[in-house]
């Protein structure tokens, strides 16, 4: 399970696991604070309301993500251990 963290300060915002073959959102597992999630990717009505909407948290996600062409990323995130991370970036990015 991950953590989604909102600033430098790390208020976690929701635990959610990610589909591993693809990166994606597959569940929010719980919503911890909705005032700082992103705008437009909680539920404002319904029985749901005030929780992640998991579609448009995982399209905010797939937007997160850094051009496959920018020079240096991939030995970047190699040399700080993140090369699970860069699995999921090439998947998205493809």
């Amino acid at each position: 399970m991950y953590e989604l963290y909102a600033d430098a300060q790390e208020h976690s915002r929701a635990d959610l696991i990610l589909d591993e073959e693809n990166g994606y959102i597959d569940k929010v597992v719980a919503t911890h604070d909705v005032a700082r999630l992103p705008i437009g990717t909680t539920w404002i009505t319904g029985p749901e309301a005030g929780c992640a909407n998991r579609g448009q948290l995982d399209d905010w996600w797939r937007g997160r993500t850094i051009p496959a062409s920018r020079e240096g990323f991939e030995p970047l995130l190699l040399g700080l251990g993140f090369a699970r991370l860069l699995r999921f970036h090439k998947r998205l990015m493809a």
